[in-house]
């Protein structure tokens, strides 16, 4: 959810991310994760080693006895016990 790169270029892409969600509630069967709430910054990991994020969402999904829910629950459990003051965030 942060943008570490050109700031023209980061609200030229939220606004493109704004038409998409505007549109998207016309979909159905969609799912969007998000590695952290709108408010707080999302850790990239060390170098080469993946976020927190990624890592759990990795394990967690190669789990084919997990329901989608239970999936992003378990990689929420997970990022939180990793970084306390990173909370993922799904939206369904």
């Amino acid at each position: 959810r942060n943008w570490p790169h050109d700031p023209d270029e980061a609200r030229r892409t939220s606004n493109d991310l704004e038409e998409l969600v505007a549109d998207e509630r016309s979909w159905s069967n969609l799912l969007l994760a998000y590695a952290t709430s709108a408010t707080r910054d999302a850790g990239d990991g060390a170098k080469g080693m993946g976020s927190a994020f990624s890592n759990a969402l990795c394990r967690h999904l190669l789990d084919h006895s997990l329901t989608v829910d239970e999936c992003f629950r378990r990689v929420s459990q997970d990022v939180v016990a990793q970084r306390n003051d990173q909370q993922p965030w799904t939206y369904s």
